[in-house]
């Protein structure tokens, strides 16, 4: 699972594996520098601020998306029935 899109409707869950793996493999270099459990505990608090965000963006996203997709009922007028 390593693209998003709106129709695979991640869970919170998933959002955050996924925000975790990309983070420690981007910076999976400077780990050798600082103790594994403290670069977790860094990356674990990074991920979390990046998938709140990232799961508020694509809950905006698909209500936009559907309500662009339903079409408008036009209601009829009730004048024409008066006789």
């Amino acid at each position: 699972m390593d693209t998003i899109t709106i129709t695979d409707n991640p869970s919170k869950k998933e959002i955050r594996q996924l925000v975790y793996n990309r983070l420690a493999q981007a910076l999976s270099e400077f780990q050798p520098l600082i103790k594994r459990k403290k670069f977790s505990k860094k990356i674990n608090k990074a991920t979390k601020l990046f998938a709140d965000d990232i799961i508020k963006a694509s809950l905006k996203s698909r209500v936009k998306n559907k309500k662009i997709s339903e079409p408008e009922v036009e209601q009829e007028d009730d004048e024409d029935l008066d006789d």
